[in-house]
């Protein structure tokens, strides 16, 4: 044993340790480690010269005694570090001693059969301040694991090589190895197939929670586990994407709510896992899911959703739902809506189009008889190349040239070429920056293509940096092609130009761009005429097989034509169509006039565009000639049949018959049937011969016409639309007859389909000589603007207003002012819209237009009921009824007694204002405006519910709720849903009442409404706190910000009591402040029932530390709640008061009979009976 002892001494010396050291090492007492080396110790313990020599590298002595036993089969390892660190070694777990022995051994599994440095050991297990023995240590704690990790007959599993330790295990020992592998094995499979789901199930599998979880942070953030979390995330994306595309949405659920459970704040997990919730029909469960992310998101880091958690929200509540992809292998059909489900319901307006979905594709079609621009593809190519790499610049590429020269046939020919390196889309617009009409502004464009991405109309920001920062999110990570057709300059093209890499922006101009190139880095690619050989091959290529006669007639044609695509093309389409000529005689047609030497002027490169212009308008018969002059005059960017007819003065077979002509000449373009449109050079050439040939009175003449149409349409459409609204009195004028709407969803896709013509229109007039349509079409627009929430109505509102004021028209100011108003009121600026009614008053005063006078009393009521003012409100709101009542018009009249009973209800007097919602009910009823019936059943249903009528309320809320469906009115529609799910709380449904309130929420974002956002948060909050969930909290929080914020001071009251009540048991103190601040504010605005509210939750927390005051407090809210007949109000006080009892001061007989009066009331509230939810199919 001395030997033994001499030679762990020498061994511990070369190693440069003391005893002290060795014995930490080894794990055993210094005092053991002394006697071991000097001998004292006659047979000592075999686990401890094991160890100690494990410490030295000394292979331990066996010690004296009987044989030892037959080696048994080494016990199977297994490291498993895909959650929780966790060792087994067969069947049995290891316990690891200090958290530094468990941290390297995670480092070191992160690394198989890697090896790691001795530094990244070091710093992981201390950082930055490393003990000085630190290497020692770590020698001592792979001794350790050493020691519990290797097994007799098996082989060392950490090793020591060079400067750093490998962990050496089979693949099969490891879970992070055996994933690696299940994915390569998927990823290798494209199937897409039952087997491969189940490879991916098996591989995530595997995983039992962050990388591990358990450890400090310096492990857990280290690099190799954080790109092991992605790479899980990931694959439970890919699995839960193929689940879903088979039919098996459930299992995509599972698999997502175990990734979202560690990612809370992760969205693409989310969204995922919004559209499996919903493809398994709990479209509520996603939507709440929404709600509760973008609460997180903008506590914890103060952002809105990114683009894909809004389409995720978008398809759901489009019903875009995921469906079940058929593949060979996998379960046919999948867990969605039947068609049954899914169809729309018959309305009288359609319900607003839903953004499109799909992956945009708005290329043009590919041009026909393409030739040449071999150069220039080629160059193309090689920005291609710089696009699809990783990592590198957006790519912009310009292509410049004269007009005619082919821009935007070479641009959309290659789009086509490449469109399949372009997976998420290809965007397209024509800018008009050399064209007649004015140049598309940037907001515009961006509307459109934030439009194609899948943004509401409503959601897209007015201020052209915002609108452009959004598109640049929409675009960031994907592979999109922007064409941006006809550009004027630089600063028209850069808000559209995306800002991350995989996107190639091509844009097309006569300009040469010089600012793109320098600032933005913009490769140009200038074009030039086509070659002779290009040129001639364009036309042999059009022309018909044998039409040519002799040699070189081609080339002279093409000569003249200075090969320019745009004259070749119009040059051989007037041969097709004259097969009788020869094309000899047609060049020299083309030459008459020594027209080809004009061709050299420097600054007319248009000259032998015009002149093949020249022929194929001479060849055109005269009505056709004078139809293309004035189409040159319309503001518009199309026109149909009908706007063609009215600008000519002729009838629709008429215009039919020319239009048909001209497109046959190529002068004009079918774009979908029975509308046209013009090539900007065509427009201008149109414009160019109208101001030559036709004289100004009868081009004045023709405007006219057209305003007048487009006055009279719009018109027609508002009345079937909305025929309730207000609006001018008819032109005087005598706009041009049209035919007849058959019905409101006709005269709703009219409108949509020409609101762009109808803005151009509206700008044009108001700058000549401001034409009536400057403010009559606006008007018209109002109600339009109130379906279909759009920026652009602001910007009619107020050209309309300017041009009224520059007439001298009173009654269009007033109009104008009454559009501005609304428009300001629905976007929460209550005090902008009152400015704007009240200047209504005078405008209509003075345009002696009393209905116009009634609109603008109304609306200022209106105004004051949303800040709050009631009894302003009510004042004002009577003027306007009492107008009505002097008119006649049942439609006017019930517009201003729904308002007066919102303000009835406002101030409390419930029954007044059940009784005036009743009469305008009526009216809407016997005029069959169901639009209006709608809004009156709502309103009428939340009055009987406070009355508690509960049957009655539910039944008018459910007619409103489908009235405002089959109609399309958002605003009601939300409205109801609200009010439905304040019902479901009160009669217990909990579940049901989140579904229908989160639906509310949904839509009430959709279409702006700040303080229908706030009413339903609120009712959230309630559904919250009866389910005893914190985010009673936080719902109204939110409701109380989105209410101060918009000024709705009735919205506000609500989320301070729903706040009182949050904390009404934890927090006495802070419910009795909340309480009371809100009913400063409800008396201050004149809300009666919401004073009472106020006061019961005020005497609830008071009721253990000051019953007396509770009590007065409790018996002034019943004399309130009395007082406005608010029956579950009555009930709540009562209770109160009888649970105070003799310790509030009030005597046995009181309490009596209080208690009397509360059973009596219960047995007067009507029960919910209806069991079926009115929720969206």
């Amino acid at each position: 044993m001395a030997d033994s002892g001499g030679e762990i001494r020498r061994r511990r010396l070369d190693a440069g340790l003391t005893q002290e050291q060795l014995a930490e090492r080894a794990g055993i007492s210094v005092r053991a480690v002394r006697d071991i080396e000097q001998g004292r110790v006659r047979n000592p313990r075999a686990e401890s010269l094991r160890r100690i020599a494990d410490a030295v590298g000394l292979p331990p002595r066996k010690p004296p005694g009987p044989a030892p036993p037959a080696p048994t089969p080494p016990q199977t390892l297994r490291i498993d570090v895909l959650g929780p660190l966790r060792i087994q070694v067969g069947a049995e777990p290891v316990a690891l001693g200090s958290n530094r022995q468990r941290m390297l051994l995670g480092l070191l599994a992160l690394h198989p059969d890697a090896i790691v440095s001795r530094h990244e050991i070091v710093d992981v297990l201390w950082g930055h301040d490393p003990p000085d023995s630190c290497l020692n240590l770590v020698h001592t704690y792979v001794a350790r694991l050493r020691r519990v990790l290797d097994r007799p007959g098996g082989t060392t599993t950490i090793t020591h090589v060079g400067g750093g330790y490998r962990l050496r295990v089979d693949p099969s020992q490891l879970d992070l190895s055996q994933f690696a592998t299940a994915i390569e094995r998927a990823e290798g499979s494209v199937a897409g197939d039952l087997p491969s789901l189940d490879r991916l199930a098996g591989a995530l599998a595997l995983w039992r929670g962050p990388v591990l979880a358990d450890a400090a942070p310096s492990l857990t953030q280290h690099p190799v586990a954080a790109a092991l979390n992605r790479r899980r995330i990931a694959t439970a994306v890919t699995y839960a994407t193929l689940a879903v595309d088979l039919g098996l949405p459930e299992r995509a659920v599972r698999e997502l709510h175990a990734v979202a459970r560690h990612e809370p704040l992760h969205e693409q997990v989310h969204a995922r896992l919004m559209l499996a919730l919903a493809a398994c029909g709990q479209q509520a469960r996603a939507l709440t899911l929404h709600r509760r992310l973008r609460d997180r998101l903008a506590e914890q880091l103060g952002v809105e959703p990114g683009p894909e958690l809004r389409e995720a929200q978008l398809r759901i509540l489009r019903q875009d739902l995921p469906r079940a992809v058929a593949r060979a292998g996998s379960p046919a059909g999948g867990t969605g809506p039947t068609p049954a489900e899914t169809a729309p319901p018959r309305a009288e307006v359609p319900p607003p189009r839903p953004p499109r979905h799909r992956l945009p594709a708005q290329l043009p079609a590919d041009v026909a008889y393409f030739t040449g621009r071999s150069a220039q593809l080629a160059a193309l190519d090689t920005l291609l190349a710089r696009a699809t790499v990783d990592g590198g610049p957006v790519v912009v590429s310009a292509v410049t040239g004269m007009a005619g020269v082919g821009k935007t046939a070479l641009a959309v020919h290659w789009a086509h070429r490449v469109r399949r390196h372009f997976p998420d889309g290809q965007l397209y617009v024509n800018l008009r920056g050399y064209s007649a009409a004015s140049p598309v502004p940037a907001a515009e464009a961006l509307a459109g293509f934030l439009h194609a991405l899948g943004v509401p109309a409503e959601q897209v920001p007015v201020d052209t940096g915002q609108a452009a920062a959004l598109l640049r999110t929409m675009l960031d990570g994907r592979r999109m092609l922007v064409l941006l057709d006809n550009a004027a300059s630089a600063d028209q093209v850069r808000p559209l130009l995306p800002g991350s890499t995989g996107c190639l922006a091509l844009i097309t101009s006569r300009d040469r761009l010089s600012g793109l190139v320098a600032v933005d880095g913009a490769r140009r690619i200038d074009l030039d005429v086509l070659t002779a050989s290009e040129a001639s091959t364009l036309l042999t290529r059009i022309l018909p097989t044998g039409r040519v006669a002799r040699p070189g007639e081609i080339t002279e044609l093409a000569t003249v034509c200075a090969r320019l695509p745009l004259a070749l093309r119009i040059a051989a389409a007037n041969l097709i169509d004259q097969p009788e000529q020869s094309i000899s005689v047609h060049t020299a047609r083309l030459t008459a006039g020594n027209r080809l030497a004009g061709l050299r002027i420097e600054g007319d490169d248009q000259a032998a565009v015009r002149a093949a212009f020249d022929l194929s308008y001479a060849a055109l018969p005269a009505p056709a000639r004078r139809l293309f002059r004035l189409l040159g005059t319309a503001p518009g960017t199309d026109v149909t049949v009908a706007a063609a007819a009215a600008l000519a003065g002729i009838d629709e077979p008429a215009a039919t018959r020319e239009l048909d002509r001209l497109a046959a000449a190529h002068l004009v373009q079918q774009v979908t049937p029975g509308r046209y449109a013009f090539h900007d050079l065509l427009r201008i050439y149109a414009l160019e011969r109208a101001t030559a040939e036709d004289p100004a009175p009868e081009l004045r003449s023709a405007t006219g016409r057209l305003y007048g149409w487009y006055r009279q349409r719009a018109d027609a459409a508002a009345a079937a639309v909305y025929p309730h609204l207000v609006r001018l009195p008819p032109d005087r004028a005598g706009p041009v007859a049209g035919t007849p709407f058959r019905d409101a969803a006709e005269a709703m896709a009219w409108l949509e389909d020409e609101h762009p013509n109808l803005m151009r229109v509206i700008a044009h007039a108001a700058g000549n000589d401001a034409d009536p349509a400057a403010w009559r079409i606006p008007d018209a627009l109002r109600g339009y603007y109130q379906f279909r929430p759009h920026s652009d109505g602001l910007v009619a509102a107020a050209s309309a207003l300017r041009a009224a004021q520059q007439a001298g028209d009173h009654a269009g100011e007033a109009a104008s002012r009454l559009g501005l108003a609304s428009l300001h009121l629905r976007r929460g600026e209550y005090e902008v819209g009152l400015s704007h009614a009240t200047a209504m008053i005078d405008a209509a005063h003075r345009a002696a237009w009393p209905e116009g006078l009634a609109a603008a009393y109304g609306t200022c009521g209106l105004v004051h009921l949303r800040a709050g003012r009631l009894a302003e409100g009510a004042e004002l709101t009577r003027l306007a009824v009492s107008i009505h009542e002097r008119l006649g018009g049942p439609e006017r009249l019930s517009t201003s007694l729904g308002n007066l009973g919102v303000i009835y209800r406002d101030m409390g007097r419930l029954h007044e204002a059940a009784e005036v919602f009743r009469q305008a009910l009526a009216l809407t009823r016997s005029t069959g405006m169901w639009m209006s019936a709608g809004i009156s059943l709502s309103n009428l249903g939340e009055v009987q519910h406070a009355l508690g009528r509960h049957g009655e309320a539910l039944d008018h809320l459910r007619e409103a709720l489908e009235l405002s469906r089959r109609t399309g009115y958002r605003p009601t529609e939300t409205e109801s849903l609200r009010r439905l799910a304040a019902l479901r709380v009160q009669s217990g449904e909990l579940g049901p009442a989140a579904e229908l309130a989160t639906e509310a929420l949904t839509l009430a974002e959709l279409i702006g409404d700040t303080a229908q956002q706030a009413a339903a948060r609120n009712v959230l909050g309630a559904i919250h706190l009866r389910d005893g969930d914190p985010a009673a909290t936080t719902e109204h929080r939110r409701a109380l910000e989105l209410a101060r914020a918009g000024g709705a001071r009735g919205e506000e009251v609500e989320a301070l009591i729903g706040l009182a009540e949050v904390y009404r048991d934890s927090d006495p103190v802070e419910a009795l402040a909340l309480a009371r601040q809100a009913r400063r504010v409800a008396r201050t605005a004149g809300y009666r029932v919401w004073e009472g509210h106020a006061m019961v939750v005020a005497a609830e927390a008071m009721q253990a530390t000051g019953p007396m005051t509770a009590a007065r407090t409790a018996e002034e809210a019943l004399a309130i709640h009395r007082e406005t007949g608010h029956l579950l109000g009555q009930v709540r006080a009562l209770r109160l008061l009888v649970a105070l009892g003799p310790a509030g001061g009030i005597d046995s007989a009181q309490q009596a009979t209080y208690r009397r009066e509360t059973a009596e009331l219960a047995r007067r509230v009507q029960p919910v009976v209806d069991e079926e939810l009115p929720v969206n199919p």
